[in-house]
């Protein structure tokens, strides 16, 4: 069984390399509440902070709870991924079966450059490119207050996939 301890562990190693990566770009754009688009995909500031909530101990519940119900194979999309931490912290207990679903910008690069360091399978989505038909598995954390539709956007997930699992952790 694995416990709080070990899931703040893998934070750390996540948080480590998200900022040995944000290290090396030169083309970061700061938060702008004018331009959404660019903070979302553009800015490392932005996606450090969000991040933060990974750290809660609600979410930290959250993820444990998923470690209970997703078995070994079954197949995860993670919506709206930012830096991935969701659908990482899930690789850091062994599932690999995982596809990130973003805007393209620095988080769908981490991931990329996290799944090369790491040896890791795990395929990136941006959202101008079709997923899959059904997932097992839809992780949508800390998405849905971004969309403009909620009801739309819940349909749109119930659609991806068998099981959704929703977090709203701000």
């Amino acid at each position: 069984m694995t416990n709080l301890e070990e899931y703040y562990s893998s934070l750390e190693h996540l948080t480590g390399y998200l900022a040995t990566f944000l290290k090396s770009q030169e083309n970061s754009t700061p938060i702008s509440e004018r331009d959404k688009q660019t903070t979302y995909t553009q800015s490392s500031e932005y996606l450090t902070y969000v991040t933060t909530y990974h750290h809660t101990s609600d979410f930290a519940k959250f993820i444990l709870s998923l470690l209970t119900q997703i078995r070994p194979g079954q197949s995860i999309i993670d919506v709206g991924c930012a830096s991935g931490f969701t659908g990482l912290s899930l690789t850091r207990f062994g599932y690999r079966n995982i596809t990130f679903h973003d805007f393209t910008g620095l988080g769908l690069e981490f991931i990329g450059w996290y799944a090369k360091e790491n040896k890791l399978p795990l395929a990136t989505i941006p959202y101008t490119n079709p997923t899959a038909p059904k997932y097992d598995w839809v992780l949508c954390t800390d998405v849905l207050e971004h969309t403009g539709n909620h009801l739309g956007c819940l349909k749109w997930l119930e659609s991806l996939g068998d099981n959704v699992a929703l977090a709203y952790p701000l």
